[in-house]
């Protein structure tokens, strides 16, 4: 490694020596030494200390110190994976999921496999020993096979967490994301080519330093939140990410090669500018409501004569409405069921009010509430209770005349993000509406979604009368 990547090293290593050490000092303040018997808390803090002696071993060599600190380096680089491995698998094993399709006790086997495979072929570097083959090119296999599985483990805490429980996991998920896909692009990169890229390796330690503040807002949103990682109870196992790394790493070979030794002086850059390029791209579709939702309707209307498969809304509306048994915990279970339909965010349900003419609010899901109540013959009612018409309130704005005579009252003109408005019906008779937020991305409102929306209020509406 020449002078100028020490001294990128050194100045990249210093920032994540700094940020983790921020992060070493928000843990202990949350009392992780305190607490021996929380496994949870005493994982994430080896994970983060053995980090932090990384980043000083890589700064001490970097500086101009021993070679042996590359070695102490690589060892503590091990124990760190490590210890992120723990930290999933204590996650995993205390959620108390019934677990489908893996066993814990094989993430726990390969876990321990894995991490000890890096150490024992530094160990056989050290002492020179080539009986199991090249030490260094184990290593290298070693260090590129942590980053995937970690992934793979992450994949399985956050697709199996709660909804509730990922408002307080998705920082943490996409920084250590962003660790492990560089990781595991550095070490590809390192298999492939039997070295690794000076400039990626450079460059580490400040990657690690940008992801680490993604950490402290998961840390320090409540002080309890390692606590409120909740997992399903009925968890399964994902295997997107093993599909993905598989798919990556031919897409880096047929890359590398072609352009390293085709792109002629831009080979590189175009290189690391594409790796880099798809793998925010991954993050971004993986992480992003907003965004899956964009390629949802995007291939609904490109690639697909009808946008839904019927048969699975139905069956997932279904089991929406199934799961709860309270009047409150329904209703907002026909809320959510019909949001999701739309990639809405949020929305309320009306009711007709026991022992009036009137309709209230008895439910919501991440809609504002709502203390107006609606008249049962007001012009609302009953333009809804006419055939179980929908209202659209976007084009109600622009094309007012489609609707008639239909005036919509302040309150729900005042409401943010108010989009449509569904009746629920039994029979001919309006016990109820919902009101839905604007959904994440554009989507028509077309026949497909009334006949939709209409079938799923009439199925709601048999559940609440």
């Amino acid at each position: 490694m020449d002078t100028r990547s020490l001294g990128l090293t050194a100045w990249s290593a210093g920032l994540a020596l700094l940020a983790y050490a921020v992060l070493t000092l928000q843990l202990q303040q949350q009392g992780s030494l305190k607490a021996p018997r929380e496994w949870a808390k005493l994982t994430i803090l080896l994970a983060v200390l053995s980090s932090l002696a990384w980043a000083g071993f890589e700064l001490a060599f970097a500086t101009g110190a021993s070679p042996v600190f590359s070695v102490l380096a690589g060892l503590a680089d091990q124990l760190r994976y490590a210890s992120w491995f723990a930290f999933l698998l204590v996650l995993l094993r205390f959620s108390r999921a019934r677990t489908e399709g893996f066993s814990l006790a094989g993430l726990i086997s390969v876990a321990a496999v894995l991490g000890s495979w890096g150490p024992l072929a530094l160990v056989l570097q050290t002492l020179g020993i080539q009986r199991l083959g090249d030490p260094a090119r184990l290593f290298l296999f070693a260090s590129m096979a942590l980053p995937v599985f970690a992934l793979v483990l992450l994949e399985q805490v956050f697709r199996n967490a709660t909804q509730d429980a990922r408002w307080n996991i998705k920082p943490l998920c996409l920084g250590l994301a962003g660790i492990f896909l560089f990781d595991l692009y550095l070490f590809s990169q390192a298999v492939l080519f039997n070295h690794p890229d000076e400039d990626a390796s450079s460059i580490r330690g400040a990657v690690h330093a940008l992801m680490v503040p993604l950490l402290l807002v998961s840390s320090s949103r409540r002080s309890d939140w390692i606590a409120k990682i909740q997992l399903s109870p009925k968890a399964a196992f994902h295997s997107a990410t093993l599909l993905i790394a598989g798919v990556y790493l031919l897409f880096i070979s047929a890359v590398g090669y072609y352009v390293r030794y085709f792109g002629g002086e831009w080979g590189r850059a175009l290189q690391l500018g594409l790796v880099v390029l798809a793998l925010i791209a991954l993050m971004m579709l993986a992480m992003s409501g907003t965004m899956r939702a964009k390629l949802r309707v995007f291939l609904g209307k490109h690639f697909f004569r009808y946008r839904y498969d019927y048969r699975e809304e139905w069956l997932k509306f279904t089991r929406a409405l199934s799961a709860k048994n309270s009047p409150q915990e329904l209703g907002q279970q026909v809320v959510r069921g019909l949001a999701e339909m739309l990639e809405s965010p949020g929305g309320g349900l009306w009711l007709r009010t026991r022992g009036e003419a009137t309709f209230s609010q008895t439910a919501r899901w991440n809609m504002a509430p709502i203390v107006d109540k609606e008249e049962q013959a007001s012009e609302l009612c009953q333009y809804l209770a006419n055939g179980g018409k929908i209202v659209n309130l976007e084009e109600y704005r622009s094309f007012t005349r489609r609707y008639g005579q239909l005036k919509i009252p302040v309150w729900l003109q005042d409401l943010p993000q108010a989009w449509l408005v569904v009746p629920l019906m039994v029979g001919d008779e309006l016990i109820g509406f919902v009101v839905l937020a604007s959904a994440r991305t554009v989507i028509e409102v077309n026949w497909e979604v009334h006949d939709l929306l209409r079938t799923a209020g009439h199925q709601a509406a048999s559940y609440l009368a």
